[in-house]
């Protein structure tokens, strides 16, 4: 400041000198050891699926009937004989009796209405050719109604 004449350059204090300060360190990374245990095996495939069952060209041919033929999953299950359902077995039941009213003896009080009928009997349960080779288990099957009860 001794060469300073006062101009206006001079009066004006100068900056504080910057602060000084180390950089950070640089972290280091430690890899993990290697490990000692085997990795992991994969999954063993899943099992095949079941094979559909098949037609034989010599099943159409075979004079055995197709009730017996369509037993045969490996051989002729998969025919177009076996896969359509039978017709639904004709009721041998004879219908319900129609039920008689006998009036009561004549009375003063109005007459109650008459019963309506009872419901109709229900259908016997069905069983289809495809249920015997179905590979679910009979306790499920039994319990399709419209297809596997009546076996």
């Amino acid at each position: 400041v001794q060469n300073c004449a006062g101009c206006p350059e001079c009066l004006v204090s100068p900056p504080p000198p910057a602060a000084t300060m180390p950089p950070p360190p640089t972290p280091t990374v430690t890899p993990p050891p290697p490990s000692l245990s085997p990795s992991p095996s994969p999954l063993p495939p899943p099992p095949p699926a079941p094979l559909p069952p098949s037609c034989k060209r010599w099943c159409a041919n075979n004079p055995k009937p197709w009730e017996e033929k369509c037993n045969w999953v490996q051989n002729c299950a998969g025919c177009p004989e076996c896969l359509v359902s039978p017709p639904p077995p004709a009721a041998t039941m004879p219908p319900p009796p129609t039920p008689t009213v006998t009036p009561p003896p004549p009375s003063l009080s109005p007459s109650p209405s008459p019963l309506p009928p009872p419901p109709p009997a229900p259908l016997p349960p069905s069983c289809k050719r495809w249920c015997a080779n179905n590979p679910k288990p009979w306790e499920e099957k039994c319990n399709w109604v419209q297809n596997c009860a009546g076996c």
